[in-house]
């Protein structure tokens, strides 16, 4: 009798289901045998409750879709739906995504938005729990494609969820707009225009959320918030709090009760953090939600660590592990193994440290294959290095130097070898795929270019969504790049040897002052038969004041005026002594030195160092350290070992410049990115910066103005061994890829404006030997950690380029011409380009009037690269014009001295025969 009473709720809710799910099935074309089946199914989708196991789910709706054969797209859609969630709760996530992509490949086409938007928004939702960040936006992007039918509420809670997901991978700018997209969306609904009030206030409740884990979340990675930031972040989870409460939604209630705790806890209000975490810890614990356990866990280790006490925190990771290991891998189960290593490596557990430092890495590795070659990789791997820079101070502490090199060998250069690698994979791709590429190339361009102007915020997402699209269906086109494999200090060594070089790479330690973190900042010194790693007594906030005390031009300023041509030595010396003299030891006399910078570096020359003390503007007489050793920089040891490409091209030389800057394409440049300025000074010098390479080399194509189009640039049949570009260059403020730079527009040729944009140049690898930029910042740009800056240099280093001279602030217009001119002639007679680049400084140096002798004048273009020498045809002077000058000088010569011969032996002969 009591397992009656407890069947027949259960019987009279599959009678009712059956009969709903027979009424939906009729008039739908379902053939009288499937019928039931149909329905059964029907019935399962919804109301999963019914006493079927998840495996007979499966089966049922397999069944049913083999009964009907080619179901319309919304009976087909159910089926998948039913299969695919019985799969997610099996734990068959890989199934369940297949399951995705052979409804969409199948039905797609005949799909209507509801569907189709639909199914993106669950796989992308999949995606996120698996940890799968690229293929989620992906999805995400396509839902918000195809929602603005289905109504505005609809297209906002996609985009708040699109914006949540750029907000992961640090696309902050891009969650940024999409939230005010969101705001602006919901506030404009009228109440009859909203057909489910309880959704358009969960969406409401939502949004300050997400507003303020943005804004936490750039306080924690940035480490440039201030108090008022955080009191801020307050306020938004507040207003949060209070909007739930009524919702009945205690996971998202207990999660911003986290946030606040955490928030709080960087205020140093212990109270009130402690409050915090007692509410998330009552709200979670009934709901047994293991992904909320685990963050309950690690926010509460965090806090405790923030307030000193180490062992809760040891206590509360502990938890938090655990849980994580039940997880799928994800960003946060990443962040707890950071956090484990952090506390290990605080108590001195260096075994310990660097096994939860490498789960932590492993788990990066992981989230960045999946974002692909994207511009979001390059963003969401700056943020997430802190696992490998652990390692690097853990292997430090131990004196395994070997170890530690290489940690840090695995954050460089990561984004540069990735495009190498996808253009090289692209070179041995079939037709078809090239095609695409080339095709989803151009369609990225037009997007950039749309962008690129100021179209209206609705318009402006749109065109984002497309370009993230575009950008990961080209990423996933060639084989996912292998994971990097450090270059073995052993190779390096041998190129080292061969070049007579050191290699000084740097690490320029943070300060964690959230978590009470010590910087131990280090060189490593790598020679030809040693590998050592000397420590270094500066973090990186102070070596940011001690480079803006040398000129603001090093702290980032662009501005030039009389006090930031001014370097004071006195500076440049203690420079030295920090970065430099520890090592110098380890530095056999005669070298030639290669430097990997890290933070800040990337923006100072390091020939500018003084050796000894020297009064502060006594520029001929300090000691600067290039006099001592021809230097160049590179990115990472692993680019030492490159080749230069092969070849003999008909021309070796390929030089353009432009002096005069007053085309309406300018203007108009200037109008569309709303940056200050209508044109650009003329570069008069840069004439006889062109000219001089036509003396100097026999196979030199030289162009000027009008001639240096586009055109030239790009349609070459065999690249040269040079590149010279000498040109006005304009860094975009937030976007490195619309960093451009300018040559003439080319009446017969429409596409070729004259605007130069980076992205413009990725669609050809340009295969030269040396790329020179002798514009005004050429190398500056946005500092990517581990990449460099993001400038016009790096474009060209992505591209195949071994190497590249560019400027790192604005140049003066008539010393690059005589630095370039000298940089050339050394060039031509056969030194490494290190070394040409210090003669050629030298040089000047010797030669310039007191008021051009400060380092702001010469020390501007650095090399970039490989040092090996070019092999470059001098031009050799015209024989016949020689041999005329000769004979023109020489004939009259001969007759003069004939003549007085002559005249010399008649008197003679005169006096002798004359009568005494």
């Amino acid at each position: 009798m009591i397992r009656v009473n407890r069947l027949l709720p259960l019987l009279l809710v599959f009678l009712f289901s059956a009969l709903v799910a027979g009424q939906e099935t009729r008039g739908q074309n379902v053939p009288p045998d499937c019928e039931p089946l149909v329905r059964r199914a029907r019935a399962l989708y919804h109301h999963r409750h019914l006493p079927d196991s998840l495996h007979a789910r499966i089966e049922v709706a397999r069944r049913a879709r083999a009964c009907l054969g080619t179901p319309d797209a919304e009976q087909a859609g159910f089926l998948y739906l039913d299969e695919i969630d019985a799969l997610v709760g099996l734990g068959r996530t890989g199934e369940a995504l297949a399951r995705y992509g052979d409804y969409l490949d199948r039905y797609g086409p005949r799909a209507d938005s509801l569907w189709l938007c639909a199914m993106h928004h669950r796989r992308g939702y999949l995606h996120y729990t698996l940890g799968h960040y690229g293929r989620a936006l992906s999805d995400y992007a396509r839902a918000v494609t195809y929602a603005p039918p289905l109504g505005v509420l609809r297209l906002a809670s996609l985009s708040l969820d699109l914006g949540v997901l750029h907000a992961f991978v640090r696309d902050y700018e891009a969650a940024r707009r999409l939230f005010e997209q969101v705001d602006t969306l919901t506030r404009a609904l009228t109440p009859a225009e909203v057909s489910d009030p309880a959704a358009l206030r969960r969406l409401r409740a939502h949004l300050p959320i997400s507003l303020a884990d943005l804004m936490l979340t750039r306080y924690v990675q940035e480490d440039t918030g201030t108090t008022r930031d955080l009191q801020v972040t307050v306020q938004q989870y507040e207003t949060a709090a209070a909007q739930l409460a009524p919702l009945n939604l205690p996971d998202r209630l207990a999660r911003v009760h986290l946030q606040l705790a955490e928030t709080h806890a960087y205020l140093g209000d212990t109270v009130t953090a402690r409050r915090h975490l007692e509410q998330a810890t009552r709200l979670a614990a009934p709901l047994h939600d293991p992904v909320l356990d685990h963050l309950v866990a690690h926010k509460t280790a965090l806090v405790h660590l923030v307030f000193g006490e180490d062992e809760a925190a040891e206590a509360a990771l502990r938890q938090a592990l655990v849980r994580a290991a039940e997880l799928p891998p994800s960003h946060r189960t990443a962040a707890t193994h950071n956090l484990a290593g952090f506390l290990a490596e605080k108590h001195g557990d260096r075994w310990g440290a660097i096994a939860h430092y490498e789960r932590a890495a492993e788990l990066t590795e992981i989230h960045r294959a999946d974002l692909g070659t994207t511009e979001l990789s390059l963003a969401a791997f700056a943020d997430w290095q802190e696992p490998y820079r652990g390692l690097v101070r853990v292997y430090l502490a131990a004196g395994r130097v070997e170890e530690a090199f290489m940690a840090l060998e695995r954050t460089r250069a990561r984004h540069l070898l990735d495009v190498r690698g996808e253009m090289d994979a692209l070179h041995t791709a079939d037709p078809a795929t090239r095609a695409r590429y080339d095709s989803l190339t151009a369609v990225i361009t037009n997007l950039r270019t749309a962008l690129q102007g100021t179209p209206p915020a609705a318009r402006r997402l749109n065109l984002q969504h497309r370009l993230t699209l575009a950008q990961f269906e080209r990423s996933a086109l060639l084989p996912a790049t292998s994971p990097l494999t450090p270059a073995a200090p052993e190779a390096v060594r041998e190129r080292l040897a061969r070049q007579n070089r050191v290699l000084l790479s740097y690490f320029i330690d943070k300060e964690d002052r959230l978590l009470g973190r010590h910087a131990r900042s280090a060189v490593f010194v790598l020679t030809p038969d040693t590998l050592v790693a000397v420590p270094l007594a500066v973090s990186e906030a102070e070596l940011r004041a001690l480079l803006a005390r040398v000129s603001p031009l090093l702290s980032g300023s662009t501005e030039v005026s009389l006090n930031r041509l001014h370097f004071d030595n006195t500076v440049l010396h203690e420079l030295y002594r920090v970065l430099f003299a520890p090592a110098a030891a380890f530095v056999p006399p005669g070298s030639r030195l290669t430097v990997l910078p890290d933070g800040p570096l990337f923006m100072f020359p390091f020939g500018m160092l003084v050796e000894a003390e020297a009064p502060r503007y006594a520029y001929r007489e300090a000691p600067y350290l290039f006099k001592k050793y021809p230097i160049s920089v590179d990115v990472a040891a692993a680019l030492l070992l490159e080749e230069p490409p092969p070849g003999d091209p008909p021309v070796e030389v390929l030089a353009l410049g432009k002096t005069r800057y007053n085309e309406e394409a300018i203007r108009a440049w200037f109008r569309t990115t709303g940056l200050a300025g209508e044109t650009l000074p003329n570069l008069p010098a840069v004439r006889r910066e062109i000219t001089a390479l036509g003396r100097l080399f026999a196979r030199a194509r030289t162009l000027l103005d009008e001639q240096a189009t586009e055109t030239a640039l790009f349609e070459q049949d065999v690249p040269p061994r040079v590149l010279h570009l000498a040109s006005h260059v304009i860094v975009h403020p937030k976007t490195p890829l619309y960093n451009a730079f300018f040559l003439s527009p080319d009446p017969a040729a429409p596409e070729y404006d004259g605007v130069v944009y980076l992205y413009e140049l990725q669609r050809r690898p340009f295969r030269v030997h040396l790329v020179t930029l002798s514009g005004c910042s050429t190398a500056r740009g946005t500092y990517q950690p581990g990449e460099g800056m993001a400038g016009l240099q790096q474009t060209f280093r992505e591209l195949g380029v071994p190497s590249s001279v560019a400027t790192l602030w604005l140049a003066d217009d008539e010393t690059t011409a005589r630095l370039m001119e000298t940089f050339y002639r050394y060039l031509r007679d056969g030194l490494p380009k290190d070394v040409a680049l210090q003669r050629a400084r030298l040089e000047f140096l010797e030669e310039a009037p007191p008021s051009k002798a400060s380092p702001f004048f010469w020390a501007g273009p650095v090399l970039f690269g490989s040092v090996d020498p070019i092999p470059l045809t001098p031009r050799r002077p015209p024989v016949l014009p020689w041999l005329l000058l000769i004979f023109a000088c020489v004939l009259p010569l001969s007759a003069y001295i004939f003549w007085r011969r002559r005249s010399t032996s008649r008197r003679v002969t005169d006096e002798h025969l004359s009568p005494v």
